[in-house]
């Protein structure tokens, strides 16, 4: 399903040789290119239940989170086999960030953003994760402007 609404946008099959060499980069460049990625298409991939509510996980230091990922071969390779698989949902990210990311921010609910198989990711406060898809999201134009 391609979110983005842009034809020029195009969803397109990650090769295994880009999978690996993204997830052998370090955490860093992974935030840089899920917040490139998700601003491009404008949607990115989390956990929801049956009712769409999202699902909230814990840390090592038990801080909740929700883990996201830019396409969902990268969530894919993250869960392997495993049963949560089933949870994976691609959202838009204007609407996540116009419906749910005050909530989160209320709850104190982190972002880890781009975890990888050994569970490295950015663990990113969810002011501080709207503040970067916001900044990223303007440079493309279309989102942030206001007529005065």
């Amino acid at each position: 399903m391609l979110c983005s609404t842009n034809l020029t946008k195009m969803s397109r099959k990650l090769s295994e040789k880009e999978i690996q060499a993204v997830l052998n980069s370090d955490v860093d460049a992974r935030v840089r290119y899920f917040v490139h990625k998700v601003a491009a298409m404008e949607c990115f991939w989390l956990m929801c239940d049956e009712d769409d509510d999202l699902l909230i996980v814990y840390d090592a230091k038990e801080r909740e989170c929700i883990p996201v990922w830019p396409f969902k071969e990268y969530a894919d390779v993250f869960f392997e086999d495993c049963v949560e698989r089933k949870f994976l949902k691609e959202v838009q990210i204007q609407k996540f960030l116009d419906e749910r990311i005050d909530k989160l921010i209320k709850r104190n609910v982190a972002i880890f953003v781009f975890p990888d198989t050994k569970s490295h990711g950015a663990f990113v406060m969810a002011d501080v994760f709207r503040n970067m898809m916001e900044d990223e999201l303007a440079k493309y134009g279309d989102y942030g402007w206001k007529d005065f």
